[in-house]
C-alpha cells in the first residue's frame, strides 16, 4: 500500500512539473501573440465608433508625437469590451512590426514626462483626462505586475517596470535586475525582506 501511495505522489509531482511547463509554453506563445500591441487606457467613448474612429485619434496622437503613422503599419486597432455605462474604456492597437511599437512607446514615454498626455491629444475636445499608453500584457504578466507592484512598495524596490511581455524589478539605479517569472518568486523576495 505504501509502495501505492508514493508511487501515486511521485506521478502527482510529474503531473505538476509538466503542468507548469505547459503553463509556460502558453505564456510565451500568448506574449508572442502580443509582442507588437500596445494599449490606449481611459479613452472616451464615442457614439457610433468605427475602425476609422479610432484610427483617426490614433493619428491625431502619432502627429502630436511627431511620428508618422500609415493604415499599412496597423494590424488591428479596436476597443476593449466594457460595461455598457462605462464612458472610457481601452482602445488596443496591434502595429504590424516591434519596431513601430517600441517607436510609438520610446516616443510617447519621453512625451508624457514632459507634458502629461491627455484627450486632447487624441483631438477629442472636452474636459482634458488623462490617458496611459503601456504594451499590451498577456493576463499572467499583467497579474504579475500588480503583484510585483506592491511587492515593490512593500519591500523597498524603487522600480517596478514591463518590456516585451516581462516583469522587472529593481531596488535602485544600477542595482541587480529581478526579473519576475512566478508568483512564488515575488512571495519568496518577499519573505527574505521580512528575515
Amino acid at each position: 500500500m505504501k509502495n501505492k501511495i508514493d508511487g501515486l505522489e511521485t506521478q502527482r509531482q510529474d503531473m505538476c512539473v509538466y503542468l507548469n511547463k505547459l503553463e509556460d509554453k502558453i505564456e510565451r506563445f500568448e506574449r508572442n501573440t502580443v509582442k507588437t500591441t500596445i494599449e490606449i487606457r481611459q479613452v472616451p467613448k464615442q457614439i457610433k465608433e468605427s475602425k476609422d474612429n479610432l484610427y483617426k485619434v490614433l493619428k491625431n496622437l502619432t502627429n502630436t508625437f511627431g511620428l508618422p503613422l500609415e493604415k499599412s503599419e496597423l494590424r488591428d486597432i479596436y476597443r476593449q469590451p466594457s460595461k455598457a455605462t462605462d464612458t472610457k474604456s481601452t482602445i488596443v492597437v496591434e502595429f504590424s512590426n516591434t519596431f513601430t511599437k517600441t517607436d510609438f512607446l520610446s516616443i510617447a514615454k519621453k512625451r508624457n514626462k514632459s507634458a502629461r498626455l491627455c484627450t486632447k491629444d487624441l483631438g477629442i475636445e472636452g474636459e482634458q483626462d488623462p490617458i496611459f499608453i503601456s504594451e499590451h500584457l498577456t493576463s499572467r504578466a499583467r497579474h504579475l505586475h500588480f503583484l510585483a507592484r506592491d511587492v515593490a512598495r512593500s519591500c523597498h524596490f524603487s522600480y517596478c517596470w514591463t518590456a516585451n511581455g516581462q516583469v522587472f524589478l529593481r531596488k535602485e539605479e544600477g542595482g541587480a535586475l529581478v526579473i519576475v517569472k512566478s508568483e512564488e518568486q515575488l512571495n519568496e523576495i518577499r519573505n527574505e525582506q521580512k528575515q
